[in-house]
């Protein structure tokens, strides 16, 4: 097996970002009748910890409940520091060919628009079209692809040496999923896998889905099973008190 490097990058939460948290964590628990409710509610922090303008292009009446409440504040937003993370790392790492991988649709074609010689593939994206993009990445001149979970499935992408997870799956098994797009057992070179976290929820998370890692088999299809989705509810519960 290819040498495999990976590095966990605390991100800093924006006063806004914290705000929003606190806002969600306050009123997730509020009236919901079963777990996957809260799960349901819980799952805009995801959203917020990758970039808050993303609730205002939501389809989820809560999102855009929250998302009106601080429109002022998220239209002000005019930096994202994941993103100039991202450019960090790709900077970095020279002429290598990179995967960013993202859960949102619309935070992949936000992270489009930063990049000139990169290439979207999202659900929207055809079979046929996915590999048309895919042999492109691997074939041509460019050195970024820019993809959502649809990417994740079947696909091997040896040509690049490293990936960027924007984000992080509330499952062991996605986040295997995402590593083994650029390491497999055939690949040669060295690998860097990066995983961007965010301060607050995010890392809690994180910290749960790390210590369960030997556990994944209990995962499938990317849903949080079990003790994983208990203890993420707990962990989030305690941050609701706190």
């Amino acid at each position: 097996m290819p040498i495999l490097t990976e590095y966990t990058l605390e991100i800093e939460q924006s006063s806004l970002q914290e705000k929003l948290e606190r806002y969600i964590l306050e009123m997730a628990f509020e009236g919901v009748r079963n777990e996957m409710e809260a799960l349901t509610k819980l799952s805009l922090l995801r959203v917020i910890a990758d970039d808050p303008r993303l609730l205002l292009q939501s389809d989820s009446p809560y999102a855009l409940s929250v998302a009106k409440k601080f429109d002022e504040e998220i239209r002000q937003i005019k930096k994202n520091q994941k993103i100039e993370e991202v450019k960090e790392i790709i900077k970095e790492h020279g002429d290598k060919k990179v995967i960013i991988l993202t859960q949102f649709k619309k935070m992949a074609e936000m992270l489009f628009k930063e990049f000139q010689d990169a290439i979207l593939i999202t659900g929207d994206d055809s079979n046929d079209k996915k590999a048309t993009k895919v042999g492109m990445f691997k074939n041509k001149d460019y050195k970024i692809l820019i993809g959502t979970d649809a990417l994740t499935y079947g696909i091997s992408i040896d040509e690049a040496d490293v990936l960027i997870n924007f984000d992080i799956p509330w499952s062991i098994g996605k986040i295997i999923q995402r590593r083994d797009r650029i390491y497999r057992i055939s690949s040669t070179r060295p690998k860097w896998v990066y995983y961007l976290v965010s301060e607050g929820t995010e890392k809690k998370v994180w910290e749960i889905l790390q210590g369960k890692r030997e556990l994944f088999n209990q995962v499938v299809e990317g849903e949080v099973l079990g003790d994983l989705k208990g203890e993420i509810l707990n962990a989030l519960k305690g941050g609701e008190k706190g």
